[in-house]
């Protein structure tokens, strides 16, 4: 065999070689379903617990955390001194005056919610949930997938695993999980409030919660 044709094989060799382990290293591992703790604000001890269960898609969640124009505008013009609850209730919590737990309730006439969901969760498991909550509502309930891996990024998070979670759907159970445990509890529609074990439904007032809190007479 000529020398110049050994080489030649070799190098071929090596190529074969290197090609292999870069897509081996590049390559993304099959991922378990993951169930994580319910995102959570305030003491774990905490007399009062309220539960939030929300649709990153619906306008009226958006509205509930302050996040949309047109429905607060609406809301005011019927009730002036209507407030948004959920930035007052995640205000109590940081105050430690009550225990504050976000589930996912996915309306399946939304497009995206059910993967907002998940990728609230993904953001979750790297210590970002309550961030991206916020942002995906400063949407004002409209966006696509790509506005998903867009506030990904703007949070810094370690977008191979975000996206890797997304892609094999690590989360999808845990969302349907909450979403039934909702169904079970007659939840209908978002958002809803579970407080000490009472419904309350829509995007009421902070008002409301302020009188079943015993926080005005």
């Amino acid at each position: 065999m000529k020398k110049k044709t050994l080489h030649t094989i070799i190098a071929a060799v090596l190529i074969i070689i290197i090609v292999f382990f870069v897509i081996k290293y590049n390559q993304t591992p099959d991922l378990e379903p993951k169930d994580l703790p319910d995102p959570i604000l305030g003491p774990e001890n905490a007399t009062t617990e309220i539960i939030i269960y929300s649709d990153f898609e619906c306008p009226y969640c958006a509205a509930a955390a302050g996040h949309h124009d047109v429905l607060i505008a609406r809301f005011k013009s019927q009730m002036p001194s209507w407030e948004a609850p959920v930035p007052e209730l995640e205000r109590l919590a940081k105050e430690g005056k009550i225990k504050l737990v976000f589930k996912h309730f996915p309306l399946n006439f939304h497009d995206y919610a059910q993967k907002a969901a998940e990728a609230s969760e993904a953001a979750n498991a790297q210590g970002k949930f309550w961030e991206f909550h916020d942002k995906l509502y400063e949407t004002q309930g409209k966006f696509t997938e790509e506005t998903l891996f867009e506030i990904a990024k703007e949070l810094d998070l370690d977008m191979k695993q975000f996206k890797a979670e997304l892609d094999q759907d690590v989360y999808a159970k845990s969302v349907r999980d909450d979403m039934r445990e909702g169904q079970n509890l007659g939840i209908t529609g978002t958002p809803a409030f579970i407080i000490n074990g009472e419904l309350l439904e829509g995007a009421q007032p902070f008002s409301v919660f302020e009188q079943k809190l015993g926080l005005i007479e």
